[in-house]
């Protein structure tokens, strides 16, 4: 199986997302706005987390969603495989990977989606905290009914130079761990996940509506539209 010629890949890779971002990756390309900083994501966070340890320290919605925000917000990750930062676009070579992701994150990014989960249990709990904050921060709550709209971007042709794997390595290094992973199993190239170190054009997208039909969230059963 021949995965790439020295200078781009010669099978596609997977991002998911949500329709909500879906005009912008077209105009501008994949990984070529960081949504977090227009909508002011982690501004956001921080505030509904000061928040709620001031108003809501004891109530159980609040304690169960809470969990990890420390970790979000400072942006960390760890060597066991969770990772906390977000901003830039990462690709998998698992188109299930990719749908999965997106069915987890009902607002297609999981800062975002974690951060008006959070928002809406104060909206449960105190309506009038809950306007207080969504009055600040109106581009990123007006997305709050914004749910479901699940998205895959299928990306052809990537070229190696775009592409860093997940701890961070480069072109050569990328190359490198294809080849090896390619001639160890190609099971296990269907793990593979990277981050875009430049924007893929749009040109070299193909967008699909992600349909749940069945199966659960680590074995979906799933029918894909063109968009």
């Amino acid at each position: 199986m021949q995965v790439h010629d020295g200078k781009r890949l010669l099978v596609p890779l997977y991002h998911g997302t949500s329709e909500i971002f879906l005009d912008s990756i077209r105009e501008s390309g994949l990984g070529a706005k960081n949504p977090h900083v227009y909508l002011g994501t982690l501004e956001l966070l921080q505030e509904i987390v000061d928040c709620g340890a001031t108003h809501l320290s004891k109530d159980p919605k609040w304690t169960e969603k809470s969990t990890m925000v420390d970790a979000v917000l400072q942006q960390r990750s760890f060597d066991r495989g969770f990772n906390f930062r977000h901003g830039s676009a990462y690709v998998t070579s698992s188109r299930t990977t990719a749908v999965c992701y997106s069915l987890s994150n009902a607002h297609g990014s999981e800062l975002l989606s974690i951060t008006l989960d959070l928002l809406r249990v104060v909206m449960d709990v105190d309506p009038n905290l809950a306007h207080d904050i969504s009055r600040r921060h109106s581009e990123a709550s007006a997305l709050l009914p914004m749910v479901d709209r699940y998205l895959l971007i299928e990306v052809v042709g990537v070229r190696l130079y775009q592409l860093q794997s997940g701890r961070g390595a480069y072109t050569a290094s990328v190359l490198m761990l294809v080849e090896r992973t390619v001639d160890y199993s190609e099971v296990m190239w269907q793990q593979l996940n990277f981050e875009l170190r430049a924007p893929v054009a749009g040109g070299s997208l193909n967008a699909y509506r992600i349909r749940r039909v069945g199966g659960d969230l680590i074995s979906p059963l799933y029918d894909l539209e063109v968009l």
